[in-house]
């Protein structure tokens, strides 16, 4: 997407464990994830960065500022809230190529091309059953709406009004709770607004970035 040809910061691109490039076992809670980029920190010796996350990597975001504060400068929210309520036909999915389906229906806009339709699809395929079923049991059991509060670090909320996963109303409910937040709601973006309209959401985050942290620093 254009956040990696962003001028300035240093971009760290991990992939959560079971997707991309990872040969990690499946982790089964938030926290698990959350714990993951700790670790990737300590191996880095990055004392704090300012952490990006879209979808479910907006929950280990949270739960990253929730664990250690002083390690995350700032956050950056996209498509995501404070609780992940799943849609029904995420659940009933029988298997992996149900759930791929499923998902595959909700996440993209109407305008969104065919062809990102299709690429997105040939990346979700690819991935584990067990991993996406375990991805949504984490989601659906992840709330930290009462804990907001105790977030201090500045941050950006981007949602999507076409967003059928993480409707916008989450990243409204989210910016609200979040001391100084920001929120942008990009038009007719449905829940791949990062990769639909890849420039809209890489200029937020970079005026945002400039806004707060003049200085070059470390973006996940």
């Amino acid at each position: 997407m254009a956040l990696r040809r962003l001028s300035g910061p240093t971009r760290l691109i991990p992939d959560l464990a079971g997707h991309g490039r990872s040969t990690a076992p499946v982790r089964r809670s938030i926290a698990a994830h959350a714990a993951d980029m700790f670790t990737l920190l300590d191996a880095l010796a990055l004392p704090a960065v300012v952490v990006v996350g879209h979808s479910m990597g907006g929950a280990v975001a949270l739960q990253m500022a929730l664990k250690d504060a002083g390690r995350v400068r700032g956050l950056v929210l996209v498509a995501t809230g404070a609780h992940l309520p799943l849609a029904p036909g995420l659940w009933l999915a029988p298997d992996g190529e149900g759930i791929t389906a499923a998902l595959q229906a909700r996440m993209w806009a109407g305008a969104a091309p065919a062809a990102l339709r299709q690429r997105g699809l040939t990346r979700l395929a690819a991935v584990d059953p067990e991993v996406l079923r375990a991805d949504l049991a984490a989601c659906a059991q992840f709330d930290v709406r009462a804990e907001l509060g105790r977030i201090n670090a500045p941050a950006l909320v981007i949602g999507g009004t076409a967003d059928c996963i993480a409707p916008l109303a989450l990243s409204e409910a989210l910016a609200a709770g979040l001391p100084g937040a920001e929120l942008i709601a990009v038009a007719g973006g449905g829940h791949m607004l990062t990769l639909e309209q890849p420039e809209v959401v890489a200029g937020a985050i970079l005026r945002w970035l400039r806004a707060w942290f003049p200085a070059p620093g470390n973006l996940f």
